[in-house]
């Protein structure tokens, strides 16, 4: 759903309804529907008396499509009950409990992405308000890892679906590991792997393989970050040192993977 809009006092009354509308009305036209903009938003419904509201049959509504005069609506909103209201009736826009617990409001008071969890204090929504971002967890961010061979490799070359793409916590750490096996057709070639982010080489590690050729050895590397709170690529770049060819080996049993953590603060 789209982000949850809070027109500035606007208020109009139902009109053209046919004298009102009933429980579980899909829908209701208004007399002045062009202060409140664009959908969502949500209403104050409630009786008239003398031309003015009286707080009687309050209704909360989301109005999720405007055409025309015409709201498409979600009744019975923010615990009030679904009921029948009457063509002369005020229809306000409000801020409610329901439009920012629900979260459709988060990026605007925050800059978070959407899909975060965000808790409302205190639980009623009366007075002061305090939107309190999640505790990050420690754990795994991304991880991404191939079982197939990659052969050729004399250059530096990217390894094959060994990228992943990750949003940290601000101010959270983060360890990039990696690890792949290499074989070499020449004697006591040197394997070597990379750590990229976001395009610039942040670790590499060499390792002079097997006197054997065509017998695996492993490459593995670590490197902790502290990026910023937004989306980052990291990858991983094999090459080698010597005058053979590399092969970079992987099985289901041994596969090369790239793995990003969050280790804290």
């Amino acid at each position: 759903m789209a982000l949850v809009n809070f027109p500035n006092a606007a208020q109009t009354t139902l009109s053209g309804n046919g004298g009102g509308i009933g429980i579980g009305a899909p829908s209701m036209k208004v007399a002045a529907p062009a202060a409140f903009g664009a959908a969502p938003f949500f209403v104050r419904v409630e009786h008239q008396t003398a031309g003015a509201p009286d707080g009687t049959q309050v209704e909360y509504m989301l109005v999720t499509a405007v055409a025309g005069s015409t709201f498409t609506i979600t009744k019975g909103q923010d615990g009030t009950n679904d009921q029948s209201h009457s063509d002369g009736d005020f229809v306000t826009a409000v801020v409610t409990n329901a439009g920012l617990t629900t979260g459709l409001v988060r990026q605007i008071l925050l800059g978070a992405p959407t899909g975060s969890a965000y808790s409302l204090s205190p639980a009623g929504g009366q007075g002061i308000v305090t939107l309190t971002p999640p505790t990050f967890a420690a754990g795994t961010l991304g991880y991404a890892q191939v079982t197939a061979d990659q052969g050729s490799i004399t250059t530096a070359v990217d390894l094959t679906g060994l990228t992943v793409t990750v949003t940290p916590g601000a101010g959270r750490r983060i360890r990039i590991k990696g690890q792949v096996s290499y074989q070499s057709t020449v004697a006591s070639d040197s394997g070597i792997l990379a750590i990229f982010a976001d395009g610039s080489q942040v670790e590499l590690g060499q390792r002079a393989l097997n006197p054997t050729p065509n017998v695996p050895d492993v490459v593995g590397l670590e490197v902790v970050l502290t990026p910023t709170n937004a989306a980052h690529t990291y990858k991983l770049q094999g090459s080698r040192q010597g005058t053979g060819t590399l092969t970079m080996k992987a099985s289901a049993t041994t596969p090369a993977f790239i793995l990003v953590e969050d280790i804290g603060t």
